[in-house]
């Protein structure tokens, strides 16, 4: 699938996505507004964040439909790197930092960071860094 498809593809399914959201906040304030449910009973309450949700999932949709307009001229792709996105503000294709509960392991080969060993423990363990293979 070439970019400019694949653009399409994108604009559609955003565009969609912020009809159908549109649709269901309204529904959602239809309810709300039928006085069915006490205005401070939980029920209400559920209504009113799902409008809030649905509203925001909306704007998000519409948003991203008038980035990827083709009519706009403008490619969010490049048919030059393999169809791989170019940077748009707010997304990105890096990963997040690891966890503190995720160990990372050098591959075979890779340089070691130097070991850092805490004040309290200095005593107990030694570090022969001359010595540490990868």
């Amino acid at each position: 699938m070439r970019s400019s498809e694949l653009q399409d593809v994108v604009h559609q399914l955003a565009t969609a996505g912020a009809v159908h959201h549109l649709e269901m906040a309204k529904a959602e304030a239809t309810v709300m507004a039928s006085g069915e449910f006490n205005s401070t009973g939980p029920e209400f309450e559920y209504h009113k964040a799902r409008l809030e949700s649905h509203t925001t999932k909306a704007e998000c949709c519409a948003k991203c439909a008038k980035i990827t307009d083709p009519a706009l001229g403008k490619s969010f792709l490049s048919d030059d790197d393999d169809d791989l996105p170019v940077r748009i503000e707010g997304l990105s294709r890096v990963a997040r930092p690891a966890p503190d509960t995720l160990t990372l392991v050098p591959r075979t080969g890779a340089p070691i960071a130097k070991t850092e060993v805490p004040a309290a423990f200095a005593r107990l363990v030694s570090v022969d860094e001359d010595n540490m293979e990868a």
